[in-house]
C-alpha cells in the first residue's frame, strides 16, 4: 500500500569498474584512485559460450559465497584492533585489504607491496600518456629548475620536435603548460620529481620549482598484482614437494576432472593446511564441514582448507551440508 513519507536519504557506496583495450584513464587524479588489472589470455581451446560459463558459475556461487564471507568476517573482526602501516593512498582499501589478508594466505607485506608496485605502474602510464612527461624528466635529469609558467613553455617549445608540438593537447600557453605540469605532478612526485608552485618576492611572483629528489624513492612499476605472491614453505617430503610444485605457479588444480571454469592466478596455500587435510583423509573420508571445523581449531579459514582440498585433488560426493571428501585412489604402479 503507497503512503506519504518523509525525505530518505541512503548513503551508499560502490567500486566503479571502467575497462577497454586500451586504458580507459590517463589522467593521474583518476589512476592514483584506482588498482589496474591486466585480464590474462583465454587459450582458444578454452573458450567458452556465454551459457557454460553461467551455468558454472552459478555451480560455484554457494562455494564463493561461503569463501567471501569467511574473508570478511575476519576482516571486520580484526580491523578495529588492527595495528597499521602507514597506509598509501585509499587508505581505508588498504586497511581493510590488510585485514582481509590471513584467510588467504597472504601477508600485509605481501598485499601491501603488490599495492605499491600497481600504483607505481598507474604513475608509469600517466608520464607515458602526458606529451610532457618525458620533457620535464629530462629537464631535471642534471640540476633543478625554477621559473615562470612562461619560462617553462619556452623550455617545453625549445626541447620538443615539431611533430610533437602540433599534436593535439600542446600547451598554446603558459596558463596550460602549468596546468598540465599540476595534472601529472602525483605521478612525476611518485617517480622522484618534485613539483612546487611558489610566490617570491615582494611582488609575490609565482614561480614553479622543479626538483629530482637526492634520495631515489621512485615507485617502480609492476606488471600485475597478481605475480606478488608469498614464499611456499621447503616441502616435508616428496608428496609434499608434490603438492608444493602444483602451488609454485599460483594455480590450483580442478576439484574433480575438467570444471568449465578455468582455474585463476592466486596465491599459495599454506602448507599446514594441505598437511592437516592430507592426515584426515589418509585415515578414512571425511565430510567437508568436519574437515573445516579442525581446519578452524587450528586457526586455518574455510576457504583456504577448501584450497587445500583443490590441491590434493579430492574426490567430493553429496551435495550441500552433506559433501564427503576422500583422496584418489592411486594405482599400485603410481
Amino acid at each position: 500500500m503507497y503512503t506519504d513519507t518523509d525525505e530518505i536519504l541512503i548513503d551508499a557506496m560502490r567500486p566503479v569498474a571502467l575497462n577497454g583495450i586500451a586504458n580507459p584513464a590517463s589522467h593521474g587524479d583518476l589512476l592514483d584512485r584506482a588498482v589496474i588489472l591486466t585480464a590474462p589470455v583465454i587459450p582458444d581451446e578454452k573458450r567458452q559460450r556465454e551459457d557454460q560459463f553461467w551455468a558454472a558459475f552459478a555451480a560455484a556461487k554457494p562455494r564463493l559465497l561461503g569463501a567471501f564471507l569467511d574473508v570478511i568476517v575476519h576482516a571486520v573482526k580484526t580491523l578495529p584492533e588492527l595495528e597499521l602501516p602507514p597506509l598509501p593512498r585509499m587508505a581505508d582499501f588498504a586497511a581493510w585489504s590488510i585485514a582481509a589478508t590471513p584467510p588467504i594466505g597472504w601477508t600485509p607485506e605481501t598485499f601491501l607491496e603488490a599495492y605499491r608496485e600497481n600504483r607505481g605502474e598507474a604513475h608509469q602510464q600517466v608520464l607515458e600518456a602526458s606529451l610532457i612527461g618525458a620533457l620535464v624528466d629530462q629537464l631535471v635529469t642534471t640540476s633543478d629548475w625554477k621559473g615562470t609558467s612562461t619560462d617553462l613553455l619556452a623550455v617545453l617549445n625549445d626541447r620538443s620536435t615539431e611533430a610533437l608540438r602540433r599534436q593535439k593537447g600542446w600547451p598554446q600557453s603558459p596558463r596550460a603548460a602549468s596546468g598540465l605540469l599540476r595534472r601529472i605532478a602525483p605521478s612525476l612526485r611518485a617517480n622522484g620529481i618534485e613539483v612546487e608552485f611558489i610566490r617570491q618576492g615582494r611582488s609575490r611572483s609565482r614561480l614553479i620549482l622543479i626538483t629530482r629528489n637526492k634520495k631515489d624513492e621512485t615507485v617502480r612499476p609492476h606488471p600485475t598484482v597478481r605475480s606478488v605472491r608469498p614464499k611456499i614453505p621447503p616441502p616435508a617430503d616428496k608428496a609434499d614437494r608434490a603438492d608444493a610444485k602444483s602451488m609454485a605457479d599460483g594455480r590450483v588444480p580442478l576439484v574433480s576432472g575438467p570444471h568449465p571454469l578455468e582455474s585463476h592466478p592466486v596465491p599459495p596455500v599454506p602448507q599446514k593446511a594441505v598437511v592437516l587435510l592430507r592426515t584426515l583423509l589418509r585415515a578414512k573420508p571425511w565430510p567437508r564441514m568436519a574437515a573445516i571445523r579442525k581446519g578452524w581449531d587450528k586457526g586455518i579459514s574455510g576457504v583456504v582448507m577448501d584450497r587445500a582440498a583443490q590441491v590434493l585433488g579430492v574426490v567430493e560426493t553429496g551435495e550441500g551440508d552433506g559433501v564427503i571428501w576422500a583422496l584418489r585412489r592411486r594405482s599400485p604402479d603410481a
